[in-house]
């Protein structure tokens, strides 16, 4: 686990631990990663400091994790009133969380197990609750009042005739005791506690929400008390849709007739992909088309929600494993839609072994999905992006799954707005540049299916 020392933050922009363990049901750790975003570039005026890109935790052998993060109220901060997306991806897990959590500079360590939901469409957000406000000084005591003089001596008697001293005076009466002071002002109340409820007082009162509180005595609230809506009714049929981190109703609770709501149809997901150019199964190849050396192919994908992906997948019509062109060489990469690159493979001699996510039948000449690994894994946050394949050699081996371009009925960059052309190619490289103009791009190719899968 990272140590404090390994965070290089200024020590202006305050940071919050935050870590965790998991397990399976028979207590055996867990692998995988926890990956926390925050919805946009962060900046930091007084520390002239930009953050960017989300930050991910690695599962130890035991399934702990720790990881400091910047508050989600550091002052200064730009933007502000935001929440870190928490998405969990755990070995063997077939469905993973994800979530929003805001973590308050007031609690500089958090467990993620005290505020991770249950249900990941409820909450939608969670909050860490912060410590108890000091309490409120109690006024002072009135000074207490004068103490009454003391009555006057009484006069000496006269000596009688035979010379004895008269009796003495008796003992005035003592003075009125003084008045009680004026009442001291009151104290500031705290800020972890209310003085009255319903106007029942005293500084000892202490709401509690969902059972959170121990103090006494404790009064807890229904949603119906203060004016709000159950959270049993967000995502809910019939109740109400909640929104992200960055504003938009996340697509567990669209309706199952839009987007990516729709149900019980083949996704990219459901066959074990991340994203995809497009359907291979709708597609029809009347024709063999070959890789064309040196030519870098992009494909169009849309990333709705955080994605982490470690491989590019090419569809193959047909491939001999590089042992027809001992030569060849290939390379993917996922670059962004302002043509940068993001990740990449690097120049590798061969595709992974033919066979994978195809039937035994076609290993010889290979027919499905070839995946190819990323030298580092990559999330993408929600956007539109290109995957990219590259092939060097004098000739090919290699034959893709393509849309007919020529067709009428399959025109790849329909689109209005800013222009995002969904396949096109650019010639003449030795390698995945790091960096492609869209522009100049060829957009009268043959666009290979392509996909993002992490495996």
């Amino acid at each position: 686990m990272p140590s404090d020392d390994a965070f290089p933050l200024p020590s202006t922009i305050p940071t919050v631990r935050v870590h965790g363990r998991y397990v399976g049901p028979d207590g055996h750790p867990l692998g995988g990663r926890i990956t926390f975003a925050a919805p946009s570039l962060l900046t930091f005026p007084d520390a002239d400091l930009f953050i960017a890109g989300p930050l991910v935790a690695e599962l130890d052998e035991t399934g702990r994790f720790e990881i400091r993060l910047p508050a989600t109220d550091a002052p200064g901060m730009s933007p502000k009133d935001w929440a870190y997306t928490v998405k969990e991806d755990l070995e063997g897990i077939q469905r993973n969380r994800a979530y929003a959590a805001i973590f308050p500079k007031l609690v500089p360590e958090v467990d993620l197990a005290d505020i991770a939901p249950s249900d990941p469409l409820t909450p939608n957000y969670v909050p860490v609750i912060g410590p108890k406000g000091p309490q409120g000084a109690t006024g002072d005591t009135g000074p207490a009042g004068p103490q009454g003089a003391t009555g006057a001596t009484g006069a000496t008697g006269a000596t009688g005739a035979q010379g004895k001293t008269g009796p003495a005076g008796e003992r005035g009466p003592a003075g009125p005791t003084g008045g009680p002071g004026p009442q001291g002002p009151k104290g500031d109340p705290g800020t972890g506690s209310v003085s009255t409820v319903n106007g029942s007082p005293g500084p000892d009162i202490t709401i509690t929400v969902n059972g959170k509180g121990t103090e006494s005595p404790a009064i807890s609230l229904l949603a119906s008390d203060v004016g709000a809506i159950p959270s049993s009714y967000r995502g809910a049929p019939g109740g109400v849709a909640s929104l992200d981190a960055s504003g938009k109703v996340p697509p567990s609770q669209l309706s199952a007739v839009s987007g990516a709501g729709v149900r019980n149809v083949w996704t990219a997901q459901a066959l074990g992909f991340e994203a995809w150019t497009c359907d291979p199964y709708a597609v029809t190849n009347p024709a063999m088309k070959a890789a064309k050396p040196k030519r870098v192919y992009l494909g169009g994908v849309y990333i709705s929600e955080p994605t982490t992906v470690n491989a590019v997948v090419m569809f193959s019509r047909g491939w001999a494993g590089s042992s027809a062109v001992p030569g060849a060489r290939f390379a993917v990469g996922i670059y962004d839609e302002s043509g940068r690159r993001l990740a990449e493979s690097g120049i590798v001699s061969s595709l992974a072994e033919a066979g994978i996510g195809s039937p035994p039948g076609s290993r010889n000449n290979h027919i499905g999905a070839v995946p190819v690994k990323l030298k580092d894994a990559v999330t993408l946050p929600p956007g539109r992006y290109w995957a990219s394949f590259w092939m060097n050699g004098g000739t090919t081996d290699f034959y893709y799954m393509h849309v007919p371009n020529e067709s009428p009925s399959a025109p790849a960059n329909f689109y209005l707005g800013a222009p995002f052309p969904r396949a096109w190619a650019a010639d003449g490289y030795n390698g995945m540049p790091p960096a492609l103009d869209p522009a100049a791009g060829e957009v009268g190719i043959d666009p290979a299916v392509m996909a993002l899968a992490n495996v």
